[in-house]
């Protein structure tokens, strides 16, 4: 157990650098690919679809009721299809999904339209982009190292949680100022679902099938 400990030094050498920054990524992906940034504005947004209150806040949590069902989905396509190819197919939906709600709501579209859009935001999120950071994060790091780099990714990505919740309203208002519409905060989530694409073809390692040990050796080679 002794020489399982590893320093705050250790973390930050070289070999362990790249890991902690595909962690960070995972963490920031996790949040500002849209859902985690939107969720807690769904009511509000329902209203100005021209929901009233209580159908939006029932609506609200149908939709979460789904994501939990999909992250049922996740769970056991992890294992079978892999991190990588699940993380890249909710990457590309997560596009044409944000993109295609950025119109709706530029355009001003009410009722059932703007349900199935906001919806469909969830699909990704569960499928992939949701629930595949909290569990690589935990399988990137050697064994010395996993609750120190675990206790830094998690605090980075609560971080994120916070500030995408916090600026949203200003994204919007931003957005209303730019494009005439909050059409454009949607198409700013369309933006960074393409670099987590990139992040998931070229950078993002695949875990399946891989001990934890076997995972740690080859950051070495990096």
């Amino acid at each position: 157990m002794e020489e399982e400990q590893g320093s705050w030094s250790d973390l930050l050498a070289p070999r362990m650098r790249y890991a902690l920054l595909i962690g960070i990524l995972l963490a920031f992906f996790n949040n500002w690919t849209g859902w985690s940034v939107i969720g807690g504005y769904v009511p509000r947004l329902f209203e100005a679809a021209g929901f009233g209150r209580e159908s939006a806040i029932r609506d609200y949590i149908f939709i979460y009721g789904a994501m939990g069902g999909l992250t049922l989905v996740s769970i056991f396509l992890s294992d079978k299809v892999g991190r990588r190819p699940l993380w890249i197919i909710a990457s590309v939906l997560a596009m044409f999904i944000t993109a295609a709600c950025g119109f709706v709501f530029h355009w001003n579209l009410t009722g059932t339209v703007v349900l199935v859009v906001i919806a469909l935001i969830t699909v990704p999120h569960g499928l992939a982009l949701g629930g595949i950071p909290w569990l690589m994060m935990s399988e990137l790091f050697p064994t010395n190292l996993r609750a120190k780099a675990v206790a830094i990714t998690t605090t980075i990505l609560w971080t994120f949680i916070f500030t995408g919740v916090y600026l949203f309203p200003t994204i919007i208002n931003l957005s209303e100022r730019l494009t005439g519409s909050s059409g454009g905060a949607f198409w700013l989530f369309t933006v960074i679902c393409f670099l987590s694409l990139l992040f998931g073809i070229f950078v993002m390692p695949e875990t399946k099938g891989r001990s934890l040990e076997e995972i740690a050796r080859s950051w070495k080679n990096k």
